[in-house]
This record gives C-alpha cells, sequence and structure tokens, in this order.
C-alpha cells in the first residue's frame, strides 16, 4: 500500500512529515502505550517519548488523533506522543522535558476542540482546556500543552484529525490504522 503525505514542514533542526501508512525507509519506533516515559532512541522499549541530541535515523511517532510533539532546543531534542492520558499523567511535566531550556515546540495534527467531545469526568482530569459548546464538553489538548510549557515558543499546524478525513482518526473511524509521524534529519 502505498503511504501518502499527509502533511510537512521543515523546522529549526529537523523536517516533520506525516505519512497516511507506514512508509517504505528505515526509521526508528517504539511500542507506545499512552504513557509518561521518554528514552533515548537506542532504548526501544514501552514508551512514550523519544530523547535526543543528534539524529541520524528517522524517528516515528504513530498517532490517530493524539499529538505528536516536537520539542527542539540548542542541545537536547524530544519528540513526544501525547493524548489526553499521557497529559493528564504529566508526560511534559517530566524532569528530563522541564530541564530543557529555550525550548521551541511544533505540534502536529491531532484531534481538536472542534470534534475532540469528553465527559463531565474531565473536569476532573484537567483545570485548563475543557470548553462548553451547546451543553457538551470538549477538550482543546492543545491549550494543555501551552499550559505544561510555558515557557516555550509554541507553533500548531491547526489541522484536526478527525475533521480532515485524510488522516487517520480514532475518533471519526475507530480505525487501527495510524498516521506515521517521522522526524527526519535535515540533510
Amino acid at each position: 500500500m502505498q503511504s501518502d503525505i499527509l502533511f510537512h514542514t521543515d523546522l529549526n533542526n529537523f523536517s516533520f512529515t506525516v505519512y497516511s501508512h507506514t512508509p517504505d525507509f528505515d526509521f526508528i519506533e517504539l511500542q507506545q502505550i499512552h504513557g509518561i516515559k521518554c528514552v533515548e532512541p537506542i532504548n526501544l522499549e514501552e514508551a512514550d517519548g523519544f530523547i535526543f541530541e543528534d539524529l541520524t535515523t528517522p524517528l516515528c511517532i504513530k498517532t490517530a488523533d493524539c499529538l505528536p510533539i516536537i520539542i527542539e532546543t540548542a542541545q537536547t531534542n524530544a519528540f513526544i506522543h501525547a493524548g489526553w492520558r499521557g497529559l493528564n499523567n504529566g508526560i511534559l511535566k517530566q524532569d528530563s522535558i522541564k530541564s530543557l531550556t529555550n525550548k521551541k515546540v511544533f505540534i502536529g495534527p491531532h484531534i481538536r476542540d472542534c470534534c475532540f467531545e469528553v465527559g463531565e469526568e474531565f473536569l476532573d482530569y484537567f483545570d485548563h482546556g475543557i470548553k462548553r459548546k451547546n451543553k457538551k464538553l470538549y477538550l482543546a489538548l492543545e491549550e494543555v500543552v501551552r499550559k505544561d510549557l510555558p515557557d516555550a515558543q509554541i507553533l500548531s499546524c491547526d489541522i484536526c484529525t478527525c475533521c480532515h478525513k485524510e488522516f487517520n482518526s480514532y475518533r471519526r473511524d475507530k480505525t487501527k490504522q495510524r498516521n506515521h509521524n517521522i522526524l527526519h534529519p535535515i540533510n
């Protein structure tokens, strides 16, 4: 099956591309578990983020509504898979992330508050990012990221994976297919 490019942008130190299916080149990926653990790309284990200095092989984070988050600094970088569970449990509040200074953050395509309807229990999980519309609650994951990283320069692609049917969306289709978010070294 051919993997279409759904989104692409060049960042400060890397190139970020979202593919509809598994791309046909080598990359490093994690066994994602909706947790808060971040590891170096050499430690391929259950985790939801990479922490690294240099990038020679592309890294992959799979999503189907969660946020792919790239954090760039002068030395150490991070590439994170963050859904509501990871954000609620503090993936961006870990010492390995908090210690990064002069952070430039890019948030890739994810479900946005236009589509991410949640239950009343989310009022217990988040004190920020919950919006009421027509007596329903919606969660703005990006607002949670902005609160968790107050000292960062944050840019977002502003694409909702649920609204844009070319993206794989679990909320929209209950699909098992994932968007392959690839962070490439700039050659």
